[in-house]
């Protein structure tokens, strides 16, 4: 199970990097949400866990909301 989300979450991270590269005015967003996920992995007690998936949810979100502006730097 977990070798299965470390995987999950890799691929994921990968994901946010390639559009980095290739639509740099992403690269702010997309960090913002790949630290976000990579700080699930360190959650010090269930508790704090919620809390971090939240933000990592609200991170992807913003991402995907600068992704789809025409009008934003991102394109």
């Amino acid at each position: 199970m977990a070798r299965a989300e470390s995987h999950a979450t890799r691929s994921a991270i990968e994901g946010l990097i390639v559009v980095s590269i290739l639509m740099p005015g992403l690269s702010a967003a997309a960090e913002e949400a790949a630290r976000a996920t990579y700080a699930l992995r360190n959650a010090p007690r269930p508790q704090a866990l919620e809390a971090l998936r939240e933000d990592a949810i609200a991170a992807a979100d913003r991402f995907a909301s600068a992704a789809a502006d025409p009008t934003g730097s991102g394109f």
